[in-house]
C-alpha cells in the first residue's frame, strides 16, 4: 500500500468524522473501512462521483480504480472488510467500529 495514501486513510479512520457501518461502502451518510478509502480517492479525483447505482453500489469491495490507486492487494482489502465488520467491544461485545480496521492497517499494510 502506498504509504502517503495509508497516512491519510488512518488520519480519516481515527478522525472521528465519520459514521460506521459494515457490509456496504456507503449507506446514507455512514461509511465502512473501504467507503472511508473511497472518500479519499473522491478528493484526488474531484471528476468521479458517488453512484450509488454504479461502481459504488450497495457493495462492501471498493472499486477497481481505487484498490489500483492505494496499490492494494485483493487479499488485504477482503482482510480490511472482515476487520471493519468485527465486533470490538462496548456492552456484551456488541460494537462495531472502524477500531480493528484500524489495527489491522497500521499492522498489516
Amino acid at each position: 500500500m502506498k504509504k502517503d495514501i495509508k497516512k491519510k486513510w488512518l488520519d480519516e479512520l481515527k478522525s472521528g468524522k465519520h459514521k460506521h457501518v459494515a457490509h456496504c461502502l456507503k449507506c446514507g451518510d455512514m461509511l465502512c473501512s473501504m467507503g472511508v478509502l473511497c472518500e479519499l480517492y473522491l478528493k484526488e479525483h474531484p471528476k468521479q462521483k458517488w453512484d450509488e447505482n454504479g461502481l459504488y453500489a450497495f457493495n462492501h469491495s471498493a472499486p477497481t480504480c481505487v484498490i489500483e490507486w492505494a496499490e492494494i492487494s485483493p487479499s488485504e482489502q477482503s482482510k480490511v472488510i472482515t476487520a471493519n465488520a468485527t465486533f470490538d467491544g462496548g456492552e456484551e461485545g456488541r460494537i462495531r467500529s472502524y477500531n480493528v480496521a484500524i489495527s489491522y492497517i497500521e499492522d498489516q499494510l
